[in-house]
């Protein structure tokens, strides 16, 4: 089952650097994903709580590690079924961070905001592989 990707090259005068989102659907709308093979879980933005589930938010006991700062607070919720491609997952328990300091930089520049990361639970789980030529991900 393959899953469509967009590349966005970093802005950076250093090096040749890239940014890999996908979609996900849940409750009809759609939700802006980065790819993130270095982020052990997947988790949203947590301002987008409501738009993702109707489930209470609950606090989640261990911290969230993040490249460039320590401990961040974090909380989960259960979103009944998101969609990515062909693939429902349902009751799906995802953490809850704020992504701010993410979207200022992918503001600053010119690039689109994201709703959250797809990162290693569900990328493992379906041995995703990403094929760069053609724009997508493939998931077994």
């Amino acid at each position: 089952m393959t899953v469509p990707i967009e590349i966005l090259k970093i802005k950076d005068d250093l090096r040749d650097g890239y940014h890999i989102l996908c979609r996900t659907r849940i409750n009809k709308k759609e939700f802006r994903m980065l790819l993130d093979t270095g982020s052990s879980m997947t988790i949203f933005d947590k301002k987008k709580s409501k738009d993702i589930s109707k489930n209470q938010v609950e606090p989640n006991n261990q911290s969230v590690l993040s490249v460039g700062n320590s401990n961040i607070k974090s909380e989960y919720i259960v979103i009944d079924e998101m969609v990515l491609g062909d693939i429902v997952l349902k009751d799906y328990k995802t953490v809850l961070i704020d992504l701010d300091y993410l979207n200022q930089h992918f503001k600053n520049n010119g690039e689109p905001q994201i709703d959250g990361i797809i990162g290693g639970d569900i990328l493992f789980k379906y041995n995703a592989i990403i094929d760069y030529d053609k724009k997508y991900m493939i998931l077994y």
